[in-house]
């Protein structure tokens, strides 16, 4: 079997499962780290599951937008858009640190897109003051104060 092309892979079909309390699926929890499960199973294109992950995260439907995200980047590791979407969906859930390998990752892939570096700024920005807030209060805590 020869090497496979971008066009095959963008052909590719990946497997999408929805939420169910039935049964686990034997894939690796996402960026939340919850549990997967599987009742039923449908074929859809990465562009595909893309959408349906972008309209799940615009929904509040964050597992379901990070199963799909964490399905396409099975099949293309590389997708600028959905590492951007993971870093962003990341961020959204307090995983500040976990979204910058996503934010990265979507720069090397495109780096002329704006919101790719403007997200990784934010989420940069966000560590620098989460460390300075850190900081004060270790201050404050070793000059006597509670809380």
């Amino acid at each position: 079997m020869g090497a496979v092309t971008d066009l095959q892979l963008d052909k590719l079909v990946i497997t999408y499962c929805t939420l169910s309390y039935t049964s686990y699926l034997k894939e690796p929890a996402g960026i939340l780290n919850k549990p997967i499960y599987a009742k039923f199973s449908m074929e859809l294109t990465i562009e595909q599951a893309l959408q349906k992950a972008v309209e799940a995260h615009k929904a509040g439907q964050v597992q379901e937008a990070d199963r799909l995200y964490t399905a396409i980047l099975k099949a293309r590791p590389k997708h600028p858009d959905a590492n951007h979407n993971l870093g962003v969906l990341a961020v959204s859930v307090g995983k500040v640190e976990e979204a910058l390998p996503f934010f990265k990752a979507a720069l090397e892939a495109n780096p002329s897109i704006a919101r790719f570096w403007l997200s990784y700024i934010n989420a940069l920005i966000r560590l620098i003051v989460l460390a300075m807030q850190r900081l004060c209060l270790d201050q404050a805590k070793s000059k006597g104060r509670k809380g």
